[in-house]
């Protein structure tokens, strides 16, 4: 058993009980991730939880890179509705695999390593005339990923301000806020991770709906707790602008999503090894949740 970032004495109510029903579902969450997790799912799990060092997963996703700095499919399966999305995107395995790389990076802090700059490198080269990445033919499914992409490069400290350029030229002008209605998770994940980690004389605009939308879909069930937390932890942010969620109520959504089995995602037809993102993401975001309050 680790030892958790929340540390709350027994026989307390209100804010204190729930932060102790949180560690609970941390200690659960870590186990489902012992259990069915590889060794870089395990190794990002004991980082969040303050209990191991990131150069453990760091170095698992960088034996995946490949000479010309992309990187090569990673181990575990992403959850069904990403997968579907990245088959609509269609930027190639070696931009997904930058993509899989730089967001477990991110998650551990380790986006200043050499293998970042190579794998930033390699993007600049493959990057499309308009500013994106992909060939999909379904557009949306461009948006998103190439937002979600900027999103991870612009929190690098190598990105070149061309390539931002680029995609800031591309997000900019096909912006509108039908493409974030209706709470569809890929669109806000996309559109809000890049207008969170760059300037854009759109940002302030297209933020206030992502988080209108994200409140939205929230309340209404069509996004759960879990896919919420994974949102504003690609923003790198606590909340939107726009919408009044309060972090109590968050942590009670997302506490009570947690499945029998310690994971988070029991629908997930793919089945445990394709959940260990989603549990990855609930603990992160219990950990911050409870620091906020």
């Amino acid at each position: 058993m680790v030892d958790l970032p929340i540390v709350v004495e027994a026989g307390l109510a209100g804010a204190d009980a729930l932060k102790g029903r949180a560690a609970e579902a941390l200690q659960r969450g870590h186990a489902f991730v012992e259990k069915y997790g590889d060794p870089e799912i395990q190794g990002r799990a004991l980082w969040l939880l303050e209990a191991g060092s990131p150069e453990i997963p760091a170095a698992v996703v960088d034996a995946r890179q490949q000479g010309d700095g992309s990187f090569g499919p990673r181990a575990a399966r992403r959850p069904m509705a990403w997968e579907d999305e990245f088959r609509r995107w269609q930027p190639g395995d070696e931009v997904l695999g930058c993509v899989d790389a730089l967001a477990a990076l991110s998650q551990v802090g380790q986006l200043v390593r050499p293998s970042v700059e190579r794998a930033v490198a390699y993007l600049a080269e493959v990057q499309r005339e308009d500013g994106s990445w992909g060939g999909a033919e379904d557009f949306e499914s461009r948006l998103a990923g190439t937002g979600l992409l900027g999103g991870l490069l612009a929190r690098t400290r190598y990105v070149r301000p061309e390539v931002l350029a680029g995609v800031s030229g591309f997000l900019g002008e096909h912006w509108d806020p039908s493409r974030v209605e209706g709470g569809k998770h890929a669109a806000l994940a996309g559109h809000a991770s890049f207008f969170s980690n760059v300037k854009h004389e759109e940002s302030d605009a297209a933020l206030q709906w992502c988080g209108r939308e994200l409140e939205k879909g929230f309340r209404s069930r069509r996004l759960d707790a879990c896919g919420l937390l994974g949102i504003l932890l690609r923003c790198d942010v606590s909340m939107l602008p726009g919408a009044t969620l309060a972090p109590d109520e968050i942590l009670e959504a997302v506490l009570g999503e947690q499945a029998r089995d310690g994971g988070w995602g029991a629908l997930e037809p793919a089945g445990e090894e394709a959940r260990q993102e989603s549990t990855l993401d609930a603990i992160a975001g219990i950990v911050r949740l409870c620091g906020s309050f």
